[in-house]
């Protein structure tokens, strides 16, 4: 097949267009200000020459990052939640106006702000200090010195105050007697078994030598500023400064509270102006502007010219003109644009954090939005546990969507992956039922009958050995070879997809037609070796078939590697079908983490209830046990709850992440390894994402 086609193919990138404008240079805000609302169009420099009014863009480029700078300082001095503006702050179109709504807002809203800040920062330091005086003080008090005077550096005496440990005072002493000849004072008292605090005062001449052997001992400094002034200073002085220092930044936060909802809808709004106006800065930058025109390129999705032309004629009054190349460029140079939902966002980050799809290759990410939740449930897969999960994630997504600063560190992670929660506590809450799990209890289910009907001759029978004793309560024991085939079939099915996505992938971009056989006949070894065990479990006599197809197939593979590569060749051949024997294999892992959390959630049942041993707990498994006071006793149901909640602490915490990153490994890894390298370039439409304010 061609491999410069420019036909866009259904799982592949969609396409772009490269689109020149010329228009007269008035209206270069009114075009950025158009394909910032059309919201499909990347800007790209193509001629790097300065414009003729490069130095007013650059001094405006300079005030608006000043102001940034400010503004994300005044925000980040807030230690509450800074109130949104109850409706959209409404700002004029041209240049003068944000900028002076911007300016208005950090001149004159904001001078408190800094008057705060600048006294809560010198508070902060005095307070720093006095606790750092206060442990000189103690430590005076601890060699009893009194006259702080002794301490300080004379003409004649330098002083050293610090610690060393107990045991090599003898050897200190001796040194310290040969190198001033007997002449210095030495206090020192035992802090700790492994502290002793010493004050040593020796002669001028001798304190570079006496310094240089107090090093080898290990000696702690403690460091007295030259122009800090101890007398008359005491511990308790100290202490009420600090105390009264600490109300007046209490005062100072409570005032910065009232401002926060005085002023932060007005913060808030113009940062977002200010962002917007960089933005639209970098845009200007990536056009060639003369003293009468503009011109600009940039990538579009083809199929959105006609949309572009009507836009940038109405923001031009029709004086532009337009320049379309539709067409096959370099996929190395070229942009791809690619399919996402604002909900789905995250599983497109999965993808795009290996690597953006490039123009020749499948994008996976519809195939990693149905693998990665599903991978993910069945190693979480529990009905109470899923049901947290999703909660949790409601809860985060509701909170991120009030905040006006996003947070940092983990926090980020569990707000931005909020989307991400809800879909695996979905996929985790309906895989529970399959998996018979209900806050780690394997028998719960077993009550509902409509349940029993539709899962105990599906996968009940297949993950559990259930036994029915003789009193008529049930046993239920985990089958781990049932669950082991399972994981082995789960990976058979996500291997084989990538193998046929790169048949996929080949047919329509490949290198030489040895590369598309080489990939045929491994999909075909692969898919026999698949055959061949299910003809030894299910028809036995039909086993011999697969092993032909198998051998037939291998040999091919290896063939065909040889002839188009030789020797290296023939070695790359049989990495790649271990590699696939070794990725099924990994699969096992959805048992592992499955199994690790059932004992996770099974602890607290364990001790609790079973009082440690499995055993223990066994003739609690029976239907109605945790509803029917009396033979164990009529606090059961209580018990089980708590049980429950604990297990629920340990278990959501650790084996969501576990899990994820479990799920994540078999889609970048067992996955991916089959056909993606993303190698592309993402496509990074300008967009003006205004929630605070509005323009009009």
């Amino acid at each position: 097949m061609d491999a410069h086609s420019s036909e866009t193919r259904p799982l592949f990138p969609k396409g772009l267009s490269i689109a020149k404008v010329i228009a007269p240079m008035k209206y270069k805000r009114a075009i950025v200000r158009a394909i910032e609302n059309m919201g499909q169009v990347e800007p790209i420099e193509v001629d790097p020459r300065t414009g003729s009014d490069d130095i007013e863009v650059e001094q405006r480029r300079n005030q608006m990052e000043g102001y940034l700078q400010q503004l994300n300082s005044y925000i980040g001095a807030f230690d509450t939640e800074l109130s949104k503006p109850s409706t959209p702050v409404t700002i004029g179109t041209s240049e003068e106006d944000a900028v002076s709504f911007v300016k208005s807002v950090v001149e004159e809203k904001s001078m408190r702000i800094d008057e705060i800040i600048k006294r809560r920062d010198v508070n902060t330091g005095r307070i720093s200090e006095l606790q750092s005086i206060i442990e000189l003080l103690e430590k005076f008090e601890t060699l009893d010195i009194k006259d702080t005077a002794m301490l300080r550096e004379t003409r004649h005496v330098k002083t050293f105050l610090g610690t060393v440990f107990p045991g090599v005072l003898t050897r200190m002493h001796w040194e310290i007697d040969e190198i001033t000849d007997q002449r210095y004072l030495l206090i020192e008292q035992d802090v700790s078994k492994e502290t002793t605090l010493i004050a040593l005062s020796v002669l001028h001449k001798d304190a570079d030598s006496v310094n240089t052997r107090l090093k080898t001992f290990s000696f702690s400094d403690v460091v007295i500023p030259k122009d800090l002034d101890l007398d008359g200073l005491s511990i308790a002085d100290c202490e009420d400064e600090i105390a009264s220092l600490e109300k007046e930044s209490e005062d100072l936060n409570g005032e910065m509270e009232n401002l926060a909802k005085e002023v932060g809808a007005d913060l808030v709004a113009a940062r977002e102006v200010t962002e917007l106006e960089l933005q639209r800065i970098r845009v200007e930058q990536k056009m060639r502007r003369t003293r009468t025109t503009c011109v600009m390129w940039a990538w579009i999705p083809e199929e959105s010219q006609d949309e572009f032309k009507t836009k940038l004629h109405s923001a031009t009054e029709g004086s532009a003109n337009f320049d379309f190349r539709k067409g096959d460029f370099d996929p190395q140079f070229t942009p791809s644009r690619v399919e996402n939902t604002k909900f789905m966002q995250p599983m497109r980050g999965l993808v795009t954090s290996f690597g953006t799809p490039g123009l020749h290759e499948v994008d996976p990410y519809r195939f990693v939005s149905i693998f990665f939740p599903i991978l993910f449930g069945i190693m979480f897969a529990d009905v109470g546990h899923g049901l947290l999960l999703f909660l949790f994630g409601m809860w985060a997504k509701r909170k991120s969507e009030k905040m006006v600063e996003q947070p940092k560190g983990i926090s980020s992670y569990i707000y931005g992956g909020a989307n991400l929660m809800i879909i695996m506590g979905i996929t985790s809450f309906i895989l529970g039922f399959a998996f018979n799990s209900v806050f780690g209890d394997e028998t719960l289910l077993w009550e509902v009958p409509f349940l029993v009907a539709i899962f105990r001759d599906t996968t009940w029978d297949l993950f559990f050995i259930v036994e029915e004793t003789a009193s008529g309560k049930l046993e239920i024991e985990r089958d781990y070879v049932g669950l082991l085939v399972f994981s082995f079939a789960m990976g058979a099915i996500v291997i084989m997809t990538g193998l046929l996505l790169n048949l996929y992938q080949l047919y329509y971009y490949r290198h030489s037609q040895a590369d598309w056989y080489a990939g045929l006949t491994l999909a075909g070894t692969y898919l026999s070796i698949l055959l061949t065990f299910i003809f030894v479990m299910v028809v036995p006599a039909l086993a011999i078939v697969g092993i032909i197809l198998t051998l037939a197939n291998l040999v091919a593979t290896l063939w065909i590697e040889k002839r188009a590569h030789g020797i290296d060749g023939l070695m790359l051949g049989v990495d790649h079908i271990l590699a696939l024997m070794s990725n099924t294999m990994s699969f096992g892992r959805l048992l592992a983490m499955n199994t690790i959390h059932f004992v996770l959630a099974f602890l607290p049942y364990l001790f609790i209830i079973g009082g440690g041993s499995a055993d223990g707990i066994n003739h609690y498994v029976g239907r109605g046990w945790y509803l029917v006071p009396g033979e164990y006793g009529p606090y059961i149901l209580i018990t089980w709850i708590i049980c429950a909640l604990l297990g629920s602490l340990i278990v959501v915490p650790v084996e969501t992440t576990f899990s994820t990153l479990q799920s994540l490994r078999l889609n970048w890894v067992e996955f991916f390894g089959k056909f993606y390298k993303g190698s592309g370039i993402e496509f990074k439409p300008v967009t003006a994402d205004r929630i605070y304010t509005k323009e009009g």
